[in-house]
């Protein structure tokens, strides 16, 4: 499933164990597109600037999740769920719970 990544997008990754949130800082190794269309199967890599310090990961797009803006959990941020086989549509990374729209703030 191919999802549209941005540039300084603000996102929840999980991968090589561990998982925070982070900055895409460069698409497929490179800033030339601000936004770029990506998936696993086209081995696409996502370069995360960790938040709250100057280390990077790089991640397949299956392991980066993207914020729902305006959207919350108990005050706590959510991400869109992109796996297709969860019936869940949200993850709560501050609760580690999948939620379901009617859960939401």
């Amino acid at each position: 499933m191919k999802r549209v990544f941005k540039i300084d997008e603000v996102v929840w990754y999980n991968a090589d164990h561990e998982q925070g949130w982070g900055k895409i800082g460069l698409i497929n190794r490179s800033d030339a597109f601000e936004d770029y269309p990506c998936s696993d199967e086209n081995d696409d890599i996502l370069t995360i600037i960790k938040e709250g310090c100057k280390s990077e990961i790089e991640v397949a797009p299956s392991q980066c999740y993207q914020v729902a803006q305006g959207k919350t959990f108990y005050g706590e941020p959510v991400v869109y769920e992109h796996d297709v086989d969860l019936d869940y549509p949200f993850y709560c990374p501050a609760r580690q719970v999948n939620v379901f729209h009617c859960e939401l703030d």
